[in-house]
C-alpha cells in the first residue's frame, strides 16, 4: 500500500511546477482549499483575538454541529502566516474550519505555529481583538455582532440582512449556504441578528471610525451587504431597504471612508439613487461566467434578472460609480462543480478569464472568492477543484489586470506579496503590475 505524499512535498512540487508564481500565492490557495483546524492550545491563545463572526456565509468545510464547542465560539476571524522554511512574506488567510485537513494551527515551543502534516511551515499571528468587541447594548446585543471587522481590521463588515429571498431549489445559488447558515447558527445558541437596528449600527460605527484607540488597527472601508431582496423586508423593497441604512451612515461618516454596497444588479436610475445617497462603489456579484452554468448555479438571478441583463447592468454601473469602483465577485472554482461544471482545468480558466477580459475592458474590476464547499450548500459533499486551477486563475486575472490597467481603488485593499489583506483569495498577492 503506497504512503500518502506529505503536504510539504506536495507544496514544494508546486513551487517547482510554477517557478514564476510567488510561494505565498500557492500556499494561500492550498490552505483555502483544504481549510485548517485549531488545537485546544491554539484556541486558548485566541482569547484576545478578533473572533470569527460568520458575517453571511459559514466558509467552513464542516457544520457548527460537528465542531468542538470551543471551535464554534473562539475561532479567530483570520490568521497572518509568515516566515518558516519557505520564508513566506505575510499572508492573511480566512479561517475555514475542516477537521479532515493536513493544516493545523498549534502552539509549539510556546509560539503559535502553522503546521502541514505536523511540520512547521510558518509563524502565526491573530488579529488583535478590538476593545468594542467586548461591549454590549442594554438588550444584550454584542457590538461585534452588529458590525464586526475583517481582513485584519481593514474592513468594517455590516450585514444588514442575513437572509436571502432566493428561496429553495429553484432560486438559491447552488454554492451558497446563507439561509442554512442562519439556521445552524441559531440552533447552536449563538447570538445571530438577522435584521440590524440603525441606532445600534451608528453607535458601533462611532467606536470603529471615531473612537478607535491609537493602538488598534485602522479601518479603511465600510462594506454594506446582505441577502438579495426580491419582494419586501419590513415593507421596503431592495433599494429602499438599503437606503434606510446608507443615508444615516453617510450622515455620520461623511466622505472620509469608502462605502461599498453589495446588492443584486440594478438598473441605471436605481444606481443613481444609491450614488446620490453616498454609496462610493457597488458590487453586483456575477459568481460564474459561463452562460450554461450561470442558469444552473444561479437560478434565482437568472429568473429575476437574467445573465445578459445582469452583466449589462454591471457594466452600466461604471458610468455611475467610475472605473475601479465596481467589484463584482466570482466564486472561483465553482465552474468546476460536479456534475455540471468543466472537467478540464484549462477550459474552466479560459471561460472565466474571458469574462474578466470583457469586464475589465469596460472598466469593471472583477474579484474572486475562493470557493469553499460548505456542507449545508446544495453542492456540499464534493471536493474542491485542484490547486492548479487556482494558480492558473490567479495568473490569468493578474495578466488581464496588467493588460487593462483598471484603476485599483482602495475598496479592495493593497496589492502585492506581503501587502495584500485579502483573506479569501490570493489574486491580490500576485503583484503590483
Amino acid at each position: 500500500m503506497s504512503q500518502a505524499v506529505p503536504k510539504t512535498a506536495e507544496i514544494e512540487a508546486y513551487f517547482r511546477k510554477y517557478p514564476d508564481v510567488h510561494r505565498e500565492v500557492i500556499v494561500k490557495e492550498d490552505i483555502l482549499s483544504c481549510g485548517f483546524k485549531y488545537t485546544d492550545a491554539a484556541l486558548e491563545r485566541a482569547v484576545n483575538a478578533q473572533t470569527k463572526m460568520y458575517h453571511l456565509f459559514s466558509y467552513d468545510r464542516i457544520t457548527v454541529a460537528d465542531m468542538h464547542k470551543r471551535e464554534s465560539t473562539r475561532v479567530p476571524e483570520e490568521i497572518r502566516l509568515r516566515g518558516g522554511q519557505y520564508g513566506l512574506r505575510p499572508l492573511i488567510v480566512h479561517s475555514r474550519i475542516n477537521d479532515k485537513t493536513p493544516y493545523t494551527v498549534d502552539v509549539v515551543d510556546g509560539k503559535l505555529a502553522f503546521l502541514a502534516d505536523g511540520e512547521i511551515i510558518g509563524e502565526v499571528e491573530y488579529a488583535p481583538r478590538p476593545a468594542y468587541y467586548d461591549m454590549t447594548f442594554p438588550d444584550k446585543t454584542q457590538y461585534a455582532e452588529i458590525v464586526p471587522l475583517t481582513w485584519f481590521g481593514y474592513f468594517a463588515f455590516l450585514t444588514c440582512l442575513r437572509n436571502c429571498q432566493y428561496w429553495g431549489d429553484k432560486e438559491e445559488c447552488k454554492f451558497c449556504d446563507i439561509n442554512a447558515n442562519v439556521r445552524q447558527q441559531k440552533e447552536s445558541g449563538r447570538q445571530y441578528t438577522v435584521h440590524k437596528k440603525v441606532d445600534q449600527i451608528l453607535e458601533v460605527l462611532k467606536r470603529i471610525f471615531f473612537e478607535r484607540p491609537e493602538n488598534e488597527l485602522r479601518t479603511h472601508t465600510l462594506i454594506l451587504t446582505g441577502g438579495t431582496i426580491v419582494r419586501t423586508v419590513q415593507k421596503a423593497d431592495d433599494i429602499d431597504f438599503y437606503l434606510h441604512y446608507v443615508e444615516p451612515i453617510k450622515a455620520l461618516l461623511g466622505n472620509r471612508w469608502c462605502m461599498q454596497l453589495q446588492t443584486a444588479a440594478k438598473a441605471r436610475p436605481e444606481l443613481e439613487r444609491l450614488k446620490a445617497a453616498g454609496v462610493n462603489s457597488h458590487q453586483a456579484n456575477i459568481e460564474v461566467w459561463d452562460a450554461r452554468l450561470w442558469k444552473i448555479l444561479c437560478p434565482g438571478k437568472e429568473s429575476f434578472v437574467g445573465r445578459d441583463e445582469w452583466i449589462k447592468r454591471v457594466i452600466d454601473s461604471v458610468n455611475v460609480f467610475g472605473e475601479g469602483y465596481v467589484y463584482p465577485n466570482f466564486v472561483a472554482g465553482v465552474e468546476m462543480a460536479k456534475p455540471w461544471g468543466f472537467e478540464d482545468v484549462d477550459q474552466a480558466v479560459k471561460s472565466t478569464a474571458s469574462g474578466f477580459d470583457y469586464l475589465m475592458a469596460h472598466g469593471v474590476m472583477p474579484r474572486m472568492n475562493h470557493w469553499t464547499v460548505e456542507p449545508l450548500s446544495p453542492l456540499g459533499g464534493q471536493e474542491p477543484p485542484p490547486l492548479d486551477y487556482y494558480i492558473k486563475m490567479d495568473l490569468a486575472w493578474y495578466e488581464l489586470f496588467c493588460k487593462h490597467r483598471v484603476p485599483f481603488a482602495n475598496g479592495l485593499g493593497p496589492m502585492g506579496p506581503g501587502k495584500s489583506v485579502n483573506a479569501n483569495s490570493a489574486f491580490q498577492d500576485m503583484g503590483e503590475c
